[in-house]
């Protein structure tokens, strides 16, 4: 007869969630949402303490200064499609 008390078996891990991991997932999660969306990103504002903006296509979201930098390279990109640099001869 074994002498060993009836105790419950052993947990491997991590004896508490870690809310980093959490985060880390979420915003893993977020950018290849964004990365493969089919574009240009169609962003609407939303009420959101963190993220200010979310795409309507592909549910990425973005911060105010993110969604700042888009629009200014959305602009950029379509000034150099109406406006082409001068080729030198």
């Amino acid at each position: 007869m074994s002498t060993e008390p009836n105790l419950p078996p052993k947990k491997l891990g991590r004896p508490f969630k870690n809310p980093v991991d959490d985060v880390v997932t979420q915003r893993t999660r977020n950018s290849r949402l964004l990365s493969s969306c089919q574009g240009p990103h169609d962003f609407v504002s939303q009420h959101d303490p963190w993220y200010s903006h979310a795409c309507s296509k592909c549910g990425g979201m973005v911060t105010k200064q993110q969604y700042h930098w888009y629009q200014i390279g959305i602009h950029h990109g379509l000034h150099a499609i109406n406006y082409p640099a001068p080729t030198t001869k």
